[in-house]
């Protein structure tokens, strides 16, 4: 499967994108939500995971863009995320977030969070 991890931690980043690429996937990262959205459109990810604190866009405006672009409205959009409330849950999925992850998010749960998709 092919991931796009958009987290601004570039350390939490990386090792997500390490654990998931043990799984076989093939993971790209991006650190802010432009970025995140330019990949995404040159990638055409199946799954991004996307967290909601980035710093120019946040995640519920990536989601919003990602779900108005024809080409990208398909993509899995999976919140990653500290930010984790229910309003706050309740946010990404109005923004478009196909499922909310909440940090620190376990192997197991991203794993998981990756096989509702396959």
């Amino acid at each position: 499967m092919n991931v796009l991890v958009v987290e601004d931690n570039v350390d939490a980043a990386q090792t997500i994108a390490e654990v998931l690429e043990l799984e076989g996937h093939r993971v790209h990262v991006a650190t802010d939500g432009r970025s995140g959205l330019a990949r995404a459109r040159e990638l055409r990810p199946d799954v991004i995971l996307c967290d909601l604190g980035l710093p120019d866009l946040d995640g519920c405006e990536v989601a919003r863009r990602l779900r108005a672009d024809v080409a990208l409205r398909s993509i899995r959009l999976v919140a990653l995320s500290g930010y984790a409330q229910p309003e706050d849950r309740r946010r990404a999925r109005e923004a478009g977030f196909d499922a909310h992850l909440a940090k620190p998010v376990s192997v197991a749960e991203l794993v998981a969070a990756l096989a509702r998709d396959a």
